[in-house]
């Protein structure tokens, strides 16, 4: 898998302490570095990680997601659970009207339960 995703689901982040992490919590704190360094763009950012403009501007559209479904998300630490919350369906909770956002999670959390993950 890639850097960055693809349509079989999120990357997996592995952390030292903690094992893997769902992607959420890389764009948290990327939103976190854009709102307390003031000089700092998404460019820049993009750079640093070493991936496009574009593709951090579709990540940070995650942050769009309830608060619930955040921190639902940055507590996963089952590779299977988090890859079964992809990041193309998670983009697309994130793009509906925000009184849908936290049933369509609701959902995906259903869903997800059921198939044993």
């Amino acid at each position: 898998m890639n850097s960055q995703g693809d349509a079989a689901g999120p990357v997996v982040d592995a952390d030292e302490d903690s094992g893997p992490r769902h992607p959420i919590c890389k764009v948290l704190k990327w939103e976190q570095r854009l709102q307390s360094e003031n000089s700092l763009t998404r460019a820049q950012l993009a750079r640093e990680e070493g991936t496009t403009k574009a593709y951090v501007t579709q990540m940070l559209r995650l942050t769009h997601l309830p608060e619930e479904a955040r921190q639902y998300l940055s507590a996963l630490r089952s590779a299977e659970t988090i890859r079964s919350f992809s990041l193309r369906r998670l983009a697309m909770v994130a793009k509906l009207p925000a009184d849908r956002r936290g049933a369509a999670f609701d959902s995906m959390k259903m869903i997800s339960s059921r198939s044993g993950c």
